[in-house]
């Protein structure tokens, strides 16, 4: 097994140090890694292999315990005993859930945009209200004046705005950032990306000056994907068009696709060196598709 060099093996280490600052939630890092890794091959994977991930990064055996055990009992997971074994799947309440974070994640963006906005009224809008608005695409332009982009399939309109009356659909001409700042916290979700930016970027130049060993390359493709999936999901659902040229969003984007890229190799190798038979499945056409989705987002962003 190829050793990690020296500078790659000491950002390595800052970038899982990081990951325990304050309170680790564990849980959080399992779905990141069903999400990544195993829900493309399968689905299905031993204790034993999850045990060997999470301990190089850093993550003692009772921690991941009771993580793996919240999520069963969420049902995002299910457990299996195979002897004196244990077995973990995804349930099919989780897999939505999961498909919908992997295409925000790894897919085109605004593949689903229809290109046009609606604008709605709803009268005396409830502060209540406000992280359900958020959870179903929309923003506020002023009191009782909401909008959001439209997508195709159409999203549902959330129970709560039953009494919403639709005002108009429309195509906007001119700044869609400055619109879209009107109406959404844009500078929370920049922050978050170039947050990213700064943390990533040192690994990005350690991939390409050292070579990683197959156990490290699949610890920092986890670490790469949990923090660029916490940027992601918090982002509100907007056309890239509502984001200005200069915002670190775009130079997140790219550098996840490129370093996302470089680690796949060797991180499925060291994935099979911590597998067992009837374990993990063999990659699939979802991850053919995922490097191939990135690399056609890198080459677009390129002047």
């Amino acid at each position: 097994m190829a050793e990690t060099g020296a500078r790659a093996a000491e950002v390595l280490s800052n970038r899982i140090a990081a990951l325990h600052e304050g309170r680790p939630r564990v849980w959080s890092v399992v779905i990141t890694v069903f999400g990544d890794a195993i829900v493309p091959r399968g689905g299905q994977v031993w204790l034993s292999t999850l045990s060997a991930l999470f301990d190089r990064l850093g993550v003692n055996p009772g921690t991941l315990g009771a993580a793996l055990s919240r999520l069963a009992a969420e049902d995002w997971l299910t457990r299996e005993r195979v002897g004196r074994r244990s077995r973990y799947r995804l349930a099919n309440a989780g897999r939505q859930a999961f498909d919908e974070a992997s295409r925000r994640i790894y897919g085109a963006e605004d593949e689903d945009w229809t290109g046009t906005w609606s604008f709605w009224f709803v009268p005396e809008p409830s502060p209540k209200l406000a992280p359900e608005l958020v959870e179903a695409g929309f923003g506020q332009l002023g009191p009782g004046l909401l909008l959001r982009p439209d997508a195709d399939p159409p999203r549902p309109m959330p129970t709560s705005l039953a009494a919403a009356t639709s005002l108009s659909r429309a195509t906007p001409h001119g700044d869609l950032a400055q619109l879209a700042r009107q109406g959404w916290p844009l500078d929370s979700a920049e922050a978050r990306y170039a947050g990213f930016v700064a943390d990533y970027r040192p690994l990005a130049h350690a991939v390409e000056s050292s070579s990683f060993a197959p156990l490290d390359a699949l610890v920092a493709r986890t670490l790469l994907v949990h923090a660029f999936r916490r940027a992601v999901l918090k982002e509100p659902p907007l056309p890239a068009a509502c984001f200005s040229r200069t915002s670190p969003r775009s130079e997140a984007r790219s550098l996840f696709g490129a370093l996302y890229r470089s680690l796949f190799e060797p991180s499925e190798r060291g994935l099979e060196a911590i597998n067992e038979p009837e374990g993990l499945g063999r990659g699939s056409d979802t991850l053919r598709r995922r490097l191939a989705q990135l690399e056609k987002n890198i080459l677009r962003k390129r002047p």
